[in-house]
């Protein structure tokens, strides 16, 4: 998947997975050799064809195929418990290899025929399985697989029905490639609406990327396949705060969607600010397209 244009250029489904995937690999010898010691010869399984069959260098015919692990997981429970009382018992930790056999089956169905159903249960298998190793300790994604519009880090008011500022942040650019200064920017805007000046309560912030049409106007075609940059937007915000809108949709878009979600999350007498964010060089730019809907916070770039 991760050398495939076709299945990067799939940003909005794949790329979340591929870093995942990337994420759980240096743990696979680990599950693995957890039990090692203990996995023996036992009942045949598997087909007698020549991907696992071969001769030895005395002209012995050999036999050789993974675990049985690794098939018998698409059986019935019934059927697992009568196989494991036929070789003498379970062997410790077994669930979480049939989770990790479970998944490169799942991801041969997407890699093959881009069976897409299967992408909300391999994003489940994934957090399981780095939860149980634990790589899980920062998440790399925050939402389900293909909901481009994430939700669920923005902190609920200390007081729904408080007459304190409240306020979420929407800072659009281009990000391509995304780097520290723009972090700085949000930040420090962050930073300074919720200072005694101010004094908002910052529910939280959203990063929205240009759409990639307008990259191609902006930078002649040099500017990085949507799936690159959107990975770079995830690992840059990983541990922060902040949340990436991955719809590619204007920051006014944005906001609106942003305060519908809020409509029915906290009821439409709540009181809710939008605060747009730019650097200078967008007002020195861009003035003809900023929008002017919403406040916006105008941030000096060192």
């Amino acid at each position: 998947m991760k050398y495939d244009t076709d299945l990067i250029n799939h940003y909005d489904k794949n790329m979340e997975l591929i870093l995942l995937c990337d994420r759980l690999i240096p743990y696979v010898p680990w599950f693995l050799n957890t039990t090692q010691a203990q996995i023996q010869p036992c009942l045949l399984r598997g087909d007698f064809n020549g991907r696992n069959r071969s001769i030895d260098e005395n002209d012995n015919l050999t036999m050789f195929d993974g675990p049985y692990e690794a098939d018998m997981h698409t059986m019935t429970h019934k059927f697992i418990q009568s196989y494991f009382e036929a070789i003498g018992s379970f062997i410790d930790g077994y669930e979480m290899r049939f989770n990790l056999h479970n998944l490169v089956r799942r991801l041969n169905c997407i890699a093959d025929v881009e069976h897409s159903l299967c992408r909300s249960n391999i994003f489940e298998c994934l957090k399981q399985l780095l939860t149980y190793c634990g790589a899980w300790t920062s998440p790399l994604v925050r939402f389900p697989c293909g909901r481009k519009l994430p939700f669920d880090k923005i902190n609920h008011p200390s007081d729904v029905n408080s007459k304190e500022k409240q306020a979420i942040l929407v800072y659009g650019g281009s990000f391509c490639p995304i780097h520290l200064n723009h972090l700085a920017v949000i930040d420090f805007a962050a930073n300074a609406l919720e200072s005694p000046l101010h004094n908002f309560e910052i529910l939280d912030s959203y990063l929205c990327p240009s759409s990639s049409s307008w990259l191609g106007k902006k930078l002649a075609g040099k500017h990085l396949p949507d799936g690159h940059r959107d990975a770079l937007l995830l690992l840059a915000t990983e541990g922060t705060r902040w949340m990436v809108n991955r719809s590619y949709c204007s920051p006014d878009k944005l906001s609106q969607a942003i305060l519908q979600e809020c409509d029915d999350r906290f009821g439409k007498g709540f009181n809710i600010s939008i605060i747009h964010i730019c650097g200078i060089d967008a007002i020195e730019n861009n003035t003809g397209i900023l929008s002017t809907q919403y406040p916006l916070a105008v941030v000096d770039r060192p």
